[in-house]
C-alpha cells in the first residue's frame, strides 16, 4: 500500500482540487486509487468518489473528531470496497 496526504493551512486553499487532479492523473495511468477524506462534510467525498470511480472513505467519524489514534486505526484496517 502506498499513500500520501494532501493537506492545507486552511479551508478553501485548494486541497480538494489538488486531490482531484492527482486522482485523475493516476487513473489516466490505469491505476486504482482509493480516496480518503477527513471531516464531516459530504460534498468533497462525492467529488473524490466520482473521479476515482470508487467510494471515498471518511477517516473521521463524528465521535472520533480529535481522536488521532482512532483515525489511524480506520485508515489502516478498513478494507477496500
Amino acid at each position: 500500500m502506498k499513500a500520501f496526504v494532501v493537506a492545507g493551512t486552511a479551508s478553501g486553499v485548494g486541497k480538494t482540487t489538488v486531490a482531484l487532479a492527482i486522482i485523475a492523473a493516476l487513473r489516466s495511468r490505469h491505476l486504482t486509487v482509493q480516496p480518503f477524506k477527513c471531516g464531516p462534510d459530504f460534498i468533497d467525498g462525492g467529488h473524490l468518489a466520482l473521479v476515482a470511480n470508487r467510494a471515498a472513505r471518511n477517516l473521521v467519524q463524528p465521535a472520533e473528531i480529535g481522536d488521532v489514534v482512532g483515525q489511524r486505526h480506520v485508515f489502516v484496517t478498513r478494507p477496500n470496497p
